[in-house]
């Protein structure tokens, strides 16, 4: 995964911590303690914003917890909302299940979609041999699934709050 590293995190919050101060220094000379009360506030309501309630939003969007469940050699799909971030952390493409009335769609915005696509008879066929067989289903195309034949293949191996990941189940080969 790509993050700031410790080094990188300590000398941004240190210019954060420095432009604050520089900014304070300069309200408090001037006099204006309303505007220095207005910053401080601002200052506070954006820390808390941004450090509490969109990084658990991000946390609840965010597909990387999945893709530790997932083997780097595994065929992956999704049905439902397409999970860039599954792409991102996986490091591989992910194809998007559509039904065929839905990909044979020309329209601008169509041609627009660069999301890879593949309908539902060809992404059977092209896994009915392989075991390591993935499904990242969301949350609002959980019924649609559970009512496809498909989904008896399948089973649940891990889940956020929008979204679950099935696994192809292995059937014994003799």
């Amino acid at each position: 995964a790509k993050t700031l590293s410790d080094g990188g995190t300590l000398i941004y919050a240190w210019c954060i911590i420095f432009t604050i101060i520089i900014f304070a220094l300069q309200i408090l000379s001037s006099g204006r303690k309303l505007l220095l009360g207005v910053f401080i506030g601002q200052v506070i309501g954006i820390l808390l914003l941004t450090g509490i309630v969109l990084s658990d939003y991000a946390q609840m969007r965010t597909a990387r917890h999945l893709v530790a469940f997932i083997p780097d050699t595994a065929i992956v799909a999704t049905i439902g909302d397409y999970q860039t971030s599954a792409v991102f952390y996986l490091g591989s493409e992910i194809k998007k299940i559509v039904d065929d009335e839905v990909s044979a769609k020309s329209d601008v915005w169509a041609q627009k979609d660069i999301v890879p696509k593949q309908n539902m008879a060809d992404f059977l066929k092209s896994t009915e041999k392989l075991d390591q067989v993935y499904l990242i289903v969301h949350e609002y195309s959980s019924k649609k699934f559970q009512q496809m034949d498909i989904a008896k293949e399948y089973y649940p191996v891990a889940a956020s709050e929008k979204v679950v990941l099935y696994k192809k189940r292995v059937i014994n080969k003799k």
